[in-house]
């Protein structure tokens, strides 16, 4: 089998007419999200790859490909490990991408999460030579489910080819999710080592003084770690080549403002009071001593620009009215309190340790010197309250119990910068 060298960021996608789905919205389930290294595929040799899903049901995926002359129409099928096909497409030559990403969509079928398939990959021509061919690329360092076998794992254990699959589903308010289980993990970054301190898990190293972290599901279903160095601008993201956007006064503010399930690398420039996202343009939506807080505020499963104004207390989201909700000194904590799938505003009121959120009352939560820190701890879909104290160490999780995970100059995980200052909040 021949290999392929391929060093591509994703760019772009490609897409093919999507068949239509049941009620419901598209979100990114499992993906294997690296690709420096490809196979070739024809109708003889024929690539799969294995993946366990978490939704119940399979509507799309995407998967890297690479193209040399004509080597004919493209079939992806997805099928049970005994070989029964569950969906088949067939893609025209023409809308398979030189180098890039293709998307495949399938009518709506059901799946069990925690199970086993295998998706197949193929052409309906014989390649007679590597002038008119195909590679389905992927990573030979892959970190993606141990347990999920293709047919390179004999000659390399740790090869996944690289996929994305979606299924409806909720989208889970969870910026800190490093293990894939869909809840927001206890975990710190530790500016003086470079050191990600993730509970259950091993620390990772991943930072140098100055950089600030930026975590996020920028090519998989799972949290990664990331910074942002303002000294050069750069984004280094694990398992991706470095990206360059920002200058050293920016904000960094990734969200996933297309809605597709990734998050997107974006800043916040405060010399000009723009938004820059990657792929998507740049937007005014800023002015002096704004706290950037975006957030899916009207449910449409993507983040919508937004920014809370601390000198009159109004939120104000592009596209919507500005909401008054906030007095000085609050600290904005949005989140899907209630589960319904939008986020909430909300703040967090030092001065009496108790949670405002729009809509569903106040709380009493906290104390003098406490650190928020509200995610999905449970996975069950909303956002708990909880705090973090500095003086003790301990998260405090309401409904979850107490935590011991911090020592003096961590940085919680569950929160953004929202100036770039190095700490939580402003």
């Amino acid at each position: 089998m021949r290999k392929s060298i391929m060093l591509i960021l994703i760019l772009s996608f490609v897409f093919i007419p999507a068949q239509s789905v049941s009620a419901g919205i598209e979100i990114m389930d499992q993906a294997q999200g690296l690709h420096d290294y490809g196979f070739w595929f024809d109708s003889n040799d024929i690539r799969w790859q294995e993946f366990i899903p978490t939704l119940s049901n399979f509507t799309s995926l995407r998967i890297h490909i690479t193209k040399s002359g004509s080597p004919g129409n493209v079939i992806v099928e997805i099928r049970e490990l005994n070989g029964t096909v569950l969906g088949h497409q067939e893609i025209i030559e023409a809308s398979v991408p030189s180098n890039d990403w293709l998307y495949v969509a399938f009518q709506q079928f059901s799946v069990t999460p925690g199970t086993k398939y295998r998706i197949y990959v193929y052409s309906d021509l014989e390649s007679q030579s590597p002038s008119d061919r195909y590679y389905l690329s992927g990573s030979h360092d892959s970190e993606y489910c141990p347990r999920c076998d293709n047919e390179i794992t004999p000659y390399w254990p740790d090869y996944d080819f690289a996929f994305r699959t979606y299924g409806v589903g909720i989208k889970y308010p969870t910026v800190a999710d490093f293990d894939g289980d869909k809840d927001t993990d206890i975990s710190v970054y530790r500016p003086s080592n470079g050191k990600w301190y993730i509970k259950g898990e091993s620390p990772i190293s991943w930072g140098l003084p100055g950089d600030l972290p930026v975590p996020g599901h920028y090519y998989c279903g799972i949290s990664i770690p990331a910074i942002y160095r303002p000294s050069n601008g750069k984004w280094y993201i694990q398992g991706m080549l470095p990206v360059s956007w920002g200058f050293p006064d920016d904000i960094p503010v990734p969200a996933d403002y297309s809605g597709d399930g990734v998050t997107d690398i974006a800043v916040l420039r405060p010399s000009n009071g723009r938004w820059y996202i990657q792929g998507m343009g740049n937007f005014s939506w800023y002015q002096s001593g704004d706290i950037p807080v975006p957030c899916d505020y009207n449910g449409d499963f993507a983040d919508e620009i937004a920014v809370y104004r601390p000198s009159n207390g109004n939120w104000y989201v592009k596209g919507s009215l500005p909401v008054s909700w906030g007095f000085s000194g609050d600290i904005p904590v949005p989140g899907d309190y209630d589960g319904d799938g939008t986020c909430d505003i909300a703040v967090y009121r030092p001065s009496n340790g108790r949670w405002y959120v729009q809509g569903q009352g106040s709380t009493s939560w906290g104390f003098t010197g406490d650190i928020p820190v509200p995610g999905d701890y449970d996975g069950c879909g909303d956002t708990e309250i909880a705090v973090l104290r500095p003086s003790n160490g301990r998260w405090y999780i309401q409904g979850m119990g107490n935590f011991s995970w911090y020592q003096a100059g961590d940085y919680p995980l569950p929160v953004r910068d929202t100036n770039a200052d190095g700490d939580p909040y402003q």
